[in-house]
């Protein structure tokens, strides 16, 4: 158990930042919400499945939801999705990203999705914050150069789950995820790339959630499972943290 390596391991400190999305960017979560509650009422077992995929993109960002409004045929949603330009992430995402570049932090940013990965790199670019980028698309020889670009040279590495599993990233000490996964297991697998033997630095995670949506909501059903777990097989570092704002985990 890792709460048995405790004494080898430094802590991990952990806040979950509520934000406020702009009115477009409500709009359309709105919007999409919306038609997926009025085609799940009749949907087969597998089109659910399809729409339950639609509400956790519509949680990442406008560029990785249009694509799939397209296919759904939802066209009048995805000329929305097209026109918004930023997001409440986004803009918390690159405040975070400079503020520990001034403390000359390394920062890994996890996101499910890979169109909302290929903007936030485009983001990045753009306000002169360097990012490696890590992927399941990339041969292995770019992953490996990805990794060690990130090691040697650059700030930031933006991954998809490509890199929750087997990379050893303990010469970083910050994470951040701008889409929260459904399962408390998954969150803890991609901490356990920095949070691991040989980490010498207290691990700073910062989760960010967009207010009204589904993610908000999702924040009490990780606590509820996340509590389950330790019942079963013992306790969990934190991976929630302090919730800003007033979001009451009691209520």
């Amino acid at each position: 158990r890792r709460s048995e390596l405790a004494s080898m391991l430094p802590r991990r400190l952990a806040e979950t930042l509520c934000l406020q999305p702009g009115a477009e960017e409500a709009e359309l979560y709105a919007s999409v919400s919306h038609r997926v509650r009025l085609e799940g009422r009749g949907a087969t077992p597998a089109r659910k499945l399809a729409l339950r995929s639609v509400q956790r993109l519509a949680g990442s960002s406008p560029w990785a939801l249009a694509p799939t409004l397209d296919k759904l045929g939802w066209t009048d949603l995805a000329r929305l999705a097209s026109k918004i330009d930023a997001t409440a992430k986004a803009r918390a995402l690159i405040e975070l990203l400079r503020r520990h570049r001034a403390a000359g932090d390394k920062v890994v940013v996890f996101t499910a999705f890979r169109h909302t990965l290929d903007f936030l790199a485009d983001l990045a670019a753009t306000a002169d914050l360097p990012a490696a980028v890590y992927h399941g698309g990339l041969s292995r020889r770019d992953k490996e150069e990805a990794v060690r670009s990130f090691r040697d040279e650059l700030p930031v590495l933006l991954t998809t789950e490509a890199a929750g599993e087997g990379r050893n990233l303990q010469f970083c000490h910050v994470m951040v995820n701008v889409d929260l996964p459904w399962n408390p297991m998954q969150i803890e697998q991609r901490l356990g790339r920095i949070h691991r033997i040989g980490q010498d630095r207290e691990v700073l995670l910062t989760n960010l959630v967009t207010r009204g949506t589904v993610e908000e909501r999702i924040l009490g059903v990780l606590e509820a499972k996340i509590n389950l777990f330790e019942l079963v097989v013992g306790e969990l570092d934190m991976i929630l943290g302090r919730v800003e704002e007033d979001f009451d985990f009691e209520r």
